[in-house]
Formats: structure tokens, C-alpha cells, sequence
């Protein structure tokens, strides 16, 4: 990771997924360039961050349930991710999305090299 001024960090990014419930397979995400913007005026008593990237995502199969949603789909899609981050200094908490589209949220443990 490559930081700019103490406030920019450009980064990578790589996703092994399996996906269970109403589908199985494996996905494989990867994102050359994420930008991660974390500092703000306020971060002394209100901790924020924000990223953006674009990358390749690839499915093991067809995901049938966009298929059925959307009418079609394909192994090889355009992956996006986008984070915000945000919470009072020294503590942790988070809010939790219960429904919604094709995106989805969930736990994840982040490893820097």
C-alpha cells in the first residue's frame, strides 16, 4: 500500500468468495487499484475513511439467481467496491444492511503484506 501526504493510500485488492443459500460457487474478485482516502477535519472525534475501485470479478458458474432477477448474467462481471467507513474514536460498532438487491453485506478479515 502506497500512501500520498499521510491522507491518500492506493492500494490492491483480492476476494475469494463462496457463495451459499440460494446459490453455490465461487467467486474470485480482484481489484488492481483501490484509492482510500482517510483523512478528515473531523477524525479526531469522528473517525471516517472512504475508497473507491474498479475491477474483474469471476464466477465458477452462471449465478442463476441474478439470472432469474435479471433475465441473464455472466461469469465474468465488472466489480466495484466502494467503502465508507465511520464511527466514534475507540469504539467499535456497525450497522448491518437486512435486504436489497444483488449487493450484499458481510464480515471479512483484511491481512496487509
Amino acid at each position: 500500500m502506497a500512501t500520498l501526504y499521510g491522507a491518500l493510500a492506493i492500494k490492491a485488492e483480492r476476494q475469494i468468495v463462496y457463495n451459499f443459500g440460494d446459490q453455490h460457487r465461487w467467486e474470485f474478485n480482484a481489484v488492481p487499484v483501490v484509492v482510500h482516502w482517510q483523512r478528515f477535519p473531523w477524525d479526531p472525534r469522528f473517525e471516517t475513511a472512504a475508497a473507491f475501485g474498479l475491477g474483474l470479478s469471476y464466477a465458477t458458474e452462471v449465478p442463476e439467481v441474478e439470472v432469474e432477477i435479471e433475465g441473464e448474467s455472466h461469469q465474468w462481471l465488472i466489480y466495484w467496491v466502494a467503502e465508507l467507513t465511520a464511527g466514534p474514536v475507540g469504539t467499535t460498532w456497525g450497522l448491518m444492511g437486512d435486504d436489497g438487491g444483488m449487493n450484499a453485506m458481510g464480515p471479512g478479515i483484511r491481512h496487509r503484506f
